[in-house]
Parts: structure tokens; C-alpha cells; sequence
């Protein structure tokens, strides 16, 4: 099928900045079958690339973060694996890198300078993926299927915002509310959208779809309407090797190919979530600039004699300047931006700092537009604050709750980020904080952009009388305690050292293994380098009760954090009152101890 995909071999593209610290070992030199196999075992040694097939031995020092991988080490794991064809996995692995334009190959490995000021932290990886979003262009030179002759001519990010702005424009003039794109609509229409002169035939597919849609009563109706629109519209996208036959292989790649999509343009701050999640439009932060890319004919590729050309004008900082980097579009963007504050009911700032760094040529933002776009994400988060002591915000975060717990989920985001985010609503509804801070990195629309990275807890809460660390996790079997029970009495013990306010922390999960429940028994009880820890573990379907049980209080303003405090000490462990931590985890973790909690 004819589509274009960005690789999903770095599926979360904060990943990146890994990837290339890793390769810097490898810098100078040629890039060969020996360096490829090589890079992986650096990849092993960074604890970037996990084999499935390791031997115990090697899993257990692969888990333990306070072991190093030697050279060596890494070499031996990597070879277990037994791969048909080794130097495959290492060019597969340093493809996203290249297409990004951090890295070049020839002739032999050298970072770029966007690499090299990446990793220096002068350039943040939104503005690395920007710089790629803005100039990335098919056809490729030199690549067999991202042809002219396979009707490639199209720069795909830009093809997209152009693709959305155009549904809203003629979804608008039938009379209804532009919404952007269904997540269904983007995953069949975009990564199909292979040339810039096809942008309003899409449009005009979604629209008749909707249209056709909406002209049935019935769910089934509808849904057999979706069906028939797409498929005679995937038939048509067919390449010569598909036989004419179309097959869930394609449909899964197209949901594989949206998701992917989705990640990496959000970090560009251009598109957002909408109607929470069900839906990907234009930001309304980036609306004025991305009207320019669209009216500007952006969306049309360059095109370059050769390969080594296009990726030269893929790390230049300078080949390609924003069209509202001009002194007049900047002041329409600043305008437009202090209109959507005041929206949000967030203040003007009256200054910009001095210490903020200048002008950004990937971006062409100054200063201002700098602190305009925080004041905004500032005024957004402080909306969803507003909001989290209603008793719909509440019954919303304890359905996903139980969303997230079921094996099946499939949210609008990943499942580890969206337990984070659901768990920092919860944390927002539960009290009276001095502050809930969430360690995820967060988009202009106030909603994270990926999860936590490692180092830090995932969410800090601190209160008048305590602070509080929160780890939430998906995980459920023996990797549970492995990925978890060092970082959680680690990152506890960072805060206990520098706060002089009590520390807890609190573990979710959907099931406590035995291994996990009885590291934090001994944190307890015997302590954790040299001194004890407060850390109480619970399941989810747990934590969900607890947060139902209070709701009424939440809601009427009667719950503080002192009652919080309170039933963190209730469910501390003690040697007087359980015998193991397998007891502790059943009782904590009861309907009956719950009950006793609000009683």
C-alpha cells in the first residue's frame, strides 16, 4: 500500500537523545557491518535495546541500574540472541536518527550539528523535531518505494496540518463545529495523503464520509458506512505488489503508522487532542503559523539532486526560515497568542525575563512568544485544577481507572502515560497541595506529551506537613519488582535529603508481585541504606476505592491533607501488626480496611 510512515523502531521519540549519546562512542567511524552490530551493543550497555533472550544471569545485571554493562558483557548478550542477519538490527536502529537529521553516515558516523547541540541541551528535542517536521520531504532521493514514480510529492507534516485545516474549513461551511480529525479519520486519510496536490480530495473523502455518516440512525449503520467510505477509498491506494487485495496487515500499519505519527507531531506543539482524545486538530497555540505553512504552499516538497543533499538540508539550522519569522507575522502570532491567553483567564505577563535564551532559528520565536506559550500551558493546567474537585472530573478519572487496569486499553494515550496523567488529575481532586508537580513533559495543551523520564519520580506533591512521592506502573509480573523497587526507595530517599519535611511515597499498580510488596516490607521495616522509608504500596483497583470512598468529602471541600496523611500512616506496615509483607499487601489493599479508613 502506498502510504508514508515515520519508523516506529524509536516509537517514543524522547528516546532519541539516548539513542544518540549512545552512538557518540562510535563517532569517526565507518559506517560497516562491524560498527552496526556494534552500535548495538552499545545501545545493550546503555539499557536503550532489552533482548528477549537473555540468560538469567544477564537479565539480572541488565535490571540492576547500580551495574554496569561492560563491552564485553553486552557483546555476549547481544550475540545469545542468535539474529539471522545482525548488522540489520544496528542499521534499523540508527535510521531514525538519520531521518531526523542528528547523525550522517558518509562515510563515517558524525552527529550533525543539530546532534551535537542536542545533546549539549542548546537545542530541546521539540525544536529538533520541529526542524525534521518543517523540511522533511518525499521523495527521498535514492530510495526505492518514496518515488515520484510511486507518486510521492509531498512534505508530510505540513501535508497533515494542511490536510486538517482543510476538513475544518469545509466541515465549517456545512453549518457544524470544526473538530480536526477523528483518530479513525486521521489513521486512513493521512498516512495515505502521499501528494500535496491530493490534500483536498482527502478533504472532500472525510467530509462525504461524514455526511454519509451522520445520514444513519443506527451505530451498526454508521459503522458499516466507515467501512464501505474506506475501504473503496484504501482500494484505490493499493501498490502493484498488493494484488488488489486489501488485508487487516494494512490496517493494522495504518493505526501503527497514525499512532506514530501522532507522537512525533505533537512534539512539534502543531496539533493537539481534542474531546478528550477522540480527535487531533491543529493547535489552537500554533494556529496562526500553521496557516502560513498551509497558505504558503508548504506542503509541496523542495526536492534534491541526491540523498546526501536533502540530508545536508535536514541539519542546516539555516535552509529553511518560518514564514512568520518576518517582524510583521511575528507580532500577528504574539497578538494571537495574548488573545488566547486571556481565553484561558490567564494574565498577560508584563515582562520577559533577561535570562531567557534568544531567538530560535528552528522556531523563529523570540523571547516573548517564549513566555507566552508558558504562560498559556500555565493557564491551561490551572483550568484542569479548577475543574478537579467537580464530581464528573472525579467519575471520569475512576473510569479510566478501570480502563487502564483491563488489558484492552486503548486510550487516546499510551497507557503508561496515561496513568501518569490520570494519576496527577487524582492527585490535583484529592487535597489541599502546595503543589502537584508532574515529571512528564508536558505540550501547550497542558497534557503530556510522553511519561516521566527515568531519574525522578513521576508525579511530587508537596503539602504544608509533608511531601509526597508517587510511582504508578502497568507492569504486573517479576519485571514489576526489577524495573521498580530500586528507582522507588532511590528517588524516595533523593527527596528525604533534600526536603526537611516528612517523606512518603505511594505505589500503584494493577497487581503488587510478591517480589515488589516485600522490597518495600524491608524498606519499612529494616530500612533502605541504613535508615527506614515510608512507602505504601497499593493496587489500583485500591487506590480507586480510596479516591470513591472520599469523593463526597473531595467534592464539599472537607478533605485536607491531613486525612490524606492519616491514611498513609494507616497503611504503613509494622512488625506489631502483620506478620509478613504478604499480610500487610492483603489487609492495605482490602475492602474492609478501606472501610475502617472512612469510618
Amino acid at each position: 500500500m502506498k502510504t508514508w510512515s515515520i519508523s516506529t523502531t524509536v516509537r517514543n521519540p524522547e528516546r532519541i537523545p539516548g539513542f544518540l549519546q549512545a552512538l557518540t562512542n562510535l563517532e569517526g567511524r565507518l559506517w560497516d557491518s562491524k560498527t552496526q552490530v556494534e552500535l548495538m551493543h552499545e545501545l545493550i550497555r546503555h539499557r536503550l535495546y532489552r533482548p528477549n533472550g537473555m540468560s538469567d544471569s544477564q537479565r539480572e545485571l541488565f535490571d540492576d541500574l547500580d551495574r554496569a554493562i561492560s563491552r564485553s558483557q553486552a557483546r555476549e548478550i547481544f550475540e545469545l540472541q542468535n539474529y539471522e542477519d545482525p548488522p540489520m538490527r544496528g542499521r534499523t536502529a540508527i535510521a531514525p536518527l538519520r531521518d531526523v537529521g542528528v547523525v550522517r553516515l558518509t562515510p563515517t558516523i558524525q552527529l550533525s550539528d543539530v546532534g551535537k547541540l542536542l545533546l549539549k541541551g542548546k537545542l530541546s528535542l521539540q525544536d529538533v523535531l520541529l526542524n525534521y517536521a518543517l523540511k522533511w520531504e518525499l521523495p527521498v532521493p535514492d530510495h526505492k518505494l518514496f518515488s515520484y514514480a510511486n507518486g510521492f510529492n509531498i512534505k508530510p507534516f505540513v501535508g497533515t496540518l494542511a490536510l486538517i485545516s482543510q476538513v475544518n474549513d469545509y466541515w465549517k461551511a456545512e453549518g457544524e463545529e470544526p473538530v480536526g480529525l477523528s483518530r479513525d479519520e486521521f489513521d486512513i486519510y493521512v498516512p495515505t495523503l502521499i501528494s500535496h496536490e491530493l490534500i483536498d480530495q482527502h478533504a472532500g473523502k472525510v467530509i462525504a464520509l461524514r455526511k454519509a455518516q451522520k445520514a444513519e440512525r443506527s451505530a451498526a449503520a454508521k459503522l458499516a458506512t466507515f467501512a464501505s467510505h474506506t475501504k473503496a477509498h484504501l482500494l484505490r491506494c493499493l501498490s502493484q505488489s498488493d494484488k488488489g487485495q486489501l488485508t487487516e496487515i494494512h490496517r493494522n500499519n495504518l493505526r501503527d503508522f497514525g499512532d506514530n505519527s501522532i507522537r512525533y507531531f505533537r512534539q512539534t506543539g502543531f496539533i493537539e487532542f481534542r474531546g478528550a482524545g477522540r480527535y487531533i486538530d491543529i493547535s489552537q497555540v500554533a494556529l496562526p503559523q500553521a496557516r502560513l505553512l498551509v497558505s504558503g504552499n508548504h506542503a509541496k516538497p523542495i526536492g534534491h539532486e541526491d540523498q546526501e543533499s536533502y540530508l545536508t538540508y535536514l541539519s542546516d539550522l539555516t535552509s529553511f526560515v518560518p514564514p512568520w519569522a518576518e517582524e510583521s507575522e511575528i507580532r500577528k502570532v504574539k497578538s494571537h497568542l495574548r488573545q488566547v491567553l486571556r481565553e484561558f483567564g490567564g494574565a498577560v505577563p508584563s515582562r520577559v525575563p533577561r535570562d531567557l535564551p534568544g531567538q530560535n532559528r528552528i522556531r523563529g520565536e523570540d523571547k516573548e512568544v517564549l513566555v507566552l506559550r508558558g504562560a498559556i500551558r500555565e493557564a491551561r493546567i490551572d483550568k484542569l485544577k479548577a475543574a478537579a474537585k467537580s464530581g464528573p472530573f472525579i467519575d471520569d478519572l475512576l473510569s479510566e481507572y478501570l480502563r487502564l487496569v483491563s488489558r484492552g486499553y486503548n486510550g487516546y494515550l499510551p497507557a503508561p502515560v496515561a496513568l501518569e496523567f490520570n494519576t496527577y488529575k487524582a492527585l490535583l481532586s484529592l487535597n489541599d497541595a502546595v503543589k502537584v508537580q508532574a515529571n512528564y513533559p508536558v505540550g501547550d495543551d497542558g497534557e503530556p506529551i510522553s511519561h516521566a523520564p527515568s531519574g525522578v519520580c513521576d508525579l511530587l506533591c508537596e503539602y504544608r506537613d509533608f511531601v509526597l512521592s508517587v510511582e504508578v506502573t502497568l507492569s504486573r509480573g517479576n519485571n514489576q519488582w526489577v524495573m521498580e523497587g530500586q528507582p522507588v526507595q532511590r528517588h524516595l530517599r533523593k527527596i528525604e535529603t533534600e526536603c526537611s519535611k516528612p517523606a512518603y511515597a505511594l505505589f500503584l499498580a494493577p497487581r503488587l508481585h510478591d517480589d515488589t510488596t516485600e522490597t518495600f516490607w524491608n524498606a519499612n521495616i529494616h530500612g533502605y541504606q541504613g535508615s527506614r522509608q515510608k512507602i505504601v504500596a497499593l493496587e489500583i483497583a485500591s487506590w480507586n476505592k480510596f479516591l470513591s470512598s472520599v469523593k463526597n468529602e473531595i467534592v464539599g471541600e472537607n478533605f485536607d491533607h491531613r486525612k490524606l496523611r492519616n491514611f498513609l500512616d494507616s497503611a504503613l506496615p509494622s512488625s506489631s501488626r502483620y506478620r509478613s509483607s504478604t499480610e500487610w499487601r492483603q489487609r492495605i489493599n482490602s475492602v474492609e480496611f478501606m472501610l475502617e479508613f472512612v469510618q
